[in-house]
């Protein structure tokens, strides 16, 4: 786990400026949209209670369950930008041992599992402010509480859950838990590149394993999964050779 100075989440209080919406198609559009009217930049984050057309990861739609979080962040980050999501799903593994007590794990390159099932998803976009300065536009949707049954039945098609039948979120909890995990993510930005690769390879659960990579659900590469290289893309040993693989979707094969 990185080093933070504390222990307790209400304790972390960066500089944070705080928009929260009742609704809103999109946290991540609406941050983005925000960006052109920053000057500077500001680190920001904007929370929902409802989020109809929420972003997934190459385009895909998140779907909106009940008692789910997504909010958006806007951070300055220093280091490579193809790190961000990698850390990003570090800190969200953190949060949520620290707050529920609960240990998940990374599927690359950006999806939250617990109990072999996905409960959460990253987008990470590299965005640049006026003095061409790197920032990161984030957004983090993960299935904290029981969603409907007819959300539950959809979930199940894409072999996705949530995290406990014991969370229930008010109308304040959506704002105040994206703070949380918001202000744990800027606290943890002061970290090593090496750090960033330790701590994502002992959250991953599928390093070792057998696994496949589609592009377009098509096939591009079968083997191995045996590390992420200096930039984040999976190292894949196959029958013959070791591949390099930046972008893709990634199924594991299971174990009999």
């Amino acid at each position: 786990m990185y080093s933070v100075d504390d222990t307790t989440l209400s304790q972390r209080r960066p500089s944070l400026r705080h928009i929260k919406l009742a609704a809103c198609s999109s946290t991540q559009s609406h941050l983005k949209d925000l960006t052109a009217q920053m000057s500077p930049f500001q680190t920001t984050v904007v929370s929902t209670q409802n989020q109809d057309q929420g972003h997934g990861r190459r385009g895909n739609h998140w779907l909106k369950c009940q008692n789910a979080l997504a909010f958006s962040l806007l951070f300055p980050f220093q280091l490579s930008p193809t790190l961000a999501s990698l850390k990003l799903g570090n800190d969200v593994c953190q949060f949520l041992k620290i707050k529920y007590d609960v240990t998940a794990s990374l599927k690359w390159p950006n999806d939250i599992f617990m109990n072999g099932k996905k409960i959460g998803g990253i987008i990470a976009q590299l965005i640049q402010d006026q003095d061409q300065q790197p920032w990161i536009l984030a957004g983090i949707g993960l299935n904290l509480g029981r969603p409907s049954p007819s959300e539950l039945q959809e979930l199940s098609k894409f072999q996705a859950a949530f995290l406990s039948e014991s969370i229930i979120l008010n109308n304040d909890d959506y704002h105040q838990i994206a703070s949380e995990l918001a202000e744990l993510i800027c606290q943890n930005n002061a970290i090593t590149e090496s750090s960033i690769f330790a701590e994502w390879k002992k959250n991953c659960y599928h390093i070792g394993r057998q696994v496949i990579l589609l592009e377009n659900d098509q096939v591009i590469c079968e083997g191995t999964f045996v590390d992420i290289g200096s930039g984040g893309q999976a190292v894949i040993k196959t029958i013959d050779r070791f591949q390099e693989i930046w972008s893709g979707t990634l199924r594991i094969r299971p174990i009999f």
